[in-house]
């Protein structure tokens, strides 16, 4: 009987030890379904690209030709990301200062993972292509 309750005590480690490496793979999955850098399809005049970093950084490129001169505007922001939401703000600003705004977004990926969906209020707004 001894040689039975050591066994299933065993059984029963073994299982929550590994319930406990599952969600820990889940998650970093889904972090790194971001990693890389996308191109925003739905730019009109311009060219955007986001570019998520392991560090939890966001470059963000836009290139917009302007009468004839081509501009480009890069920024940095930091991010998180949980099962429904991204979220953004400047790599360099704090809360409460002029020009810091915290954004968040739902999001939805293509079953391959080429394609970001982002949402607000479960409208998609944004859509991406992985490059």
């Amino acid at each position: 009987m001894k040689k039975v309750n050591i066994i299933l005590i065993g059984i029963t480690l073994l299982i929550t030890g590994l319930s406990g490496c599952t969600e820990d793979t889940n998650t970093l999955n889904l972090a790194e379904k971001f990693y890389g850098t996308w191109e925003n399809v739905d730019s009109l005049g311009y060219n955007e690209t986001w570019t998520f970093y392991e560090n939890g950084s966001l470059k963000n490129i836009e290139i917009e030709e302007i009468e004839g001169d081509i501009i480009t505007a890069v920024s940095w922001f930091k991010y998180e990301v949980n099962e429904s939401h991204l979220c953004y703000s400047p790599i360099d600003l704090t809360s409460g200062t002029p020009g810091y705004n915290y954004e968040c977004f739902g999001y939805e990926f293509s079953s391959d993972n080429t394609r970001l969906y982002l949402t607000f209020n479960g409208i998609k707004i944004m859509e991406f292509n992985k490059i």
